[in-house]
């Protein structure tokens, strides 16, 4: 039962490592795999962002992940703080916030591929206050907070964080009736007995009947 907790555990760093480019400082967990742009995409449909935005992402993370340098991060970081920027303007609609966030996200996966975490949650944390963003941004970047936390060891918080993820779907709940609704639900409820597995509440009502959607949602094929 314990190797199937700390497997499963083992999950959650699968969001933190989106974008992950390469060897890293040694944390709680080894290495997994994901592909790079899956993540940053699934926060928000791409016709609610701006697809110059979603250009320059691409290309950003991209070039990181093509030469895997210091010099080429740099350059990625460069494109990414540009891109933000060039979100700043007055109008902050859904659409612009929703391009903020996934900027923030790019730039949170660079810094964390190179072992700078606290950066990293900074800009995770940044997203939630782009209230006019959708849903599913807020959640992914929660999603990949709790996953930096268990990466670290930092269960209690993970816990802390879980429990503000499920606040968060509570509170737009209302704007809720559509599929980015319930996947955002799915990937809250997953993530919240993730940590309660990690934890070893495995009497948990999150925990139970939970452990195929949490590998349906960390481990696709």
């Amino acid at each position: 039962m314990i190797r199937s907790v700390v497997k499963l555990s083992r999950a959650a760093t699968t969001v933190a490592r989106a974008a992950r480019l390469g060897p890293t400082t040694t944390t709680r967990f080894p290495p997994l795999s994901s592909p790079p742009l899956r993540l940053l995409h699934e926060g928000v449909n791409s016709q609610s962002a701006n697809p110059v935005a979603l250009q320059m992402i691409d290309y950003a993370l991209s070039l990181a992940t093509s030469q895997k340098s210091d010099e080429s991060n740099a350059q990625a970081m460069l494109v990414l703080e540009q891109c933000l920027v060039s979100q700043s303007s007055e109008t902050q609609d859904s659409v612009t916030q929703n391009s903020k966030g996934m900027v923030l996200l790019a730039m949170s996966s660079l810094l964390s591929s190179r072992g700078n975490y606290d950066e990293a949650m900074e800009k995770l944390q940044m997203i939630q206050d782009l209230t006019q963003s959708t849903l599913g941004v807020r959640v992914v970047a929660m999603e990949a907070l709790i996953g930096l936390n268990l990466e670290l060891g930092r269960d209690d918080t993970s816990s802390v964080l879980a429990n503000k993820c499920l606040e968060l779907l509570g509170r737009d709940s209302p704007e809720g009736s559509g599929r980015d609704f319930e996947v955002a639900n799915a990937r809250t409820i997953a993530v919240k007995g993730l940590v309660e597995l990690v934890l070893g509440n495995l009497e948990s009502g999150t925990c139970k009947n939970i452990t195929g959607l949490i590998f349906i949602l960390f481990f696709p094929v």
